[in-house]
């Protein structure tokens, strides 16, 4: 097995990071000063519909890295990429793998540049998840799965296998991607249509189906992303994501909506604002999504001057 670790121990990279060491994976953690205390005092705590897991986890701050790993794992915020990156130099060796499993796209041309296209695997982690206020990671959903995939002929296959096998672990439905830019940009249009849809509209996609016109527009949100894709090189059939919109008693959000209803800060560059630009560069007309992504700006401006 590789020698893991896993960056941030938030929402997803702790529920992924307790799924290895449940499965004696043993991955280390790198987590701030504060996370680290709140581990150490509690556990690693994961309320899943199944009932309550307690782990206790390895530990790392970034004063305390003392080696290269084999494999990281990043599973932070879009907008923590830089902090990240930062911190997480030192760990970083000529022959570590990362797979980032952040929201969006953008991260890639910045891990890229730094690490080379070899080193840096696709990574599309599935699992309903958030942080409650005492740390504790609650899933929402049974299920959970993790897909990578080799970004560049020039990976190391033996490297990858072994990262395939160290990640394949009970509890994560795990796959190997042949397309995983396909599957990057799919996923993409996934959660930005769906958070779009939530954030624009002010409600679940029940409550978004429950009234006159909310269907229209939330396909048409999903219609432009698919567009966006489409012209990358990437089409998929939009109609499966705009059914999730036709059922009044769905719950259905995008942690994106769950951060604004939580007031925390909410990813609408990586998400939204990315996929504006690159459709607009793409001469696609995004109406719906910009209008998404300006309304997500003005609440996060005014989140901003609030916490000033």
């Amino acid at each position: 097995m590789m020698d893991t670790l896993i960056v941030g121990a938030g929402a997803t990279g702790g529920y992924f990071g307790a799924r290895l060491h449940q499965s004696d994976r043993a991955p280390t953690f790198l987590v701030r000063p504060r996370r680290a205390q709140t581990l150490r005092q509690r556990g690693l705590r994961l309320h899943s519909p199944s009932g309550t897991q307690v782990v206790q986890p390895r530990l790392l701050t970034t004063d305390a890295i003392d080696r290269h790993y084999d494999l990281i794992l990043l599973a932070v915020k879009a907008t923590d990429l830089d902090t990240a990156i930062d911190t997480t130099r030192p760990a970083v060796g000529p022959d570590t793998l990362l797979v980032p499993i952040l929201n969006g796209m953008s991260h890639f041309a910045v891990l890229d540049e730094l690490f080379g296209r070899n080193a840096v695997l696709g990574g599309i982690a599935k699992v309903v998840t958030s942080l409650t206020d005492d740390g504790d990671i609650h899933q929402f959903a049974e299920g959970a799965s993790l897909t990578i995939g080799k970004r560049a002929e020039g990976t190391d296959p033996v490297r990858f296998d072994r990262a395939a096998v160290t990640l394949d672990v009970e509890g994560v439905g795990f796959a190997l991607s042949e397309d995983i830019d396909r599957d990057l940009w799919h996923k993409w249009v996934f959660i930005a249509s769906i958070g779009a849809a939530n954030c624009l509209l002010g409600g679940t996609a029940g409550e978004i189906a429950a009234v006159a016109g909310g269907t229209d527009v939330a396909t048409g949100l999903i219609e432009e992303a698919a567009s966006i894709s489409a012209a990358a090189g990437f089409p998929l059939d939009p109609s499966s994501i705009a059914e999730l919109f036709h059922d009044p008693t769905s719950n259905l959000t995008s942690s994106m909506y769950r951060d604004v209803r939580s007031a925390r800060r909410a990813e609408a560059e990586p998400i939204l604002g990315d996929l504006v630009r690159r459709g607009r560069a793409l001469g696609v007309d995004v109406p719906l999504l910009n209008a998404a992504a300006v309304a997500l700006r003005v609440w996060s401006n005014r989140r901003d001057t609030a916490e000033q």
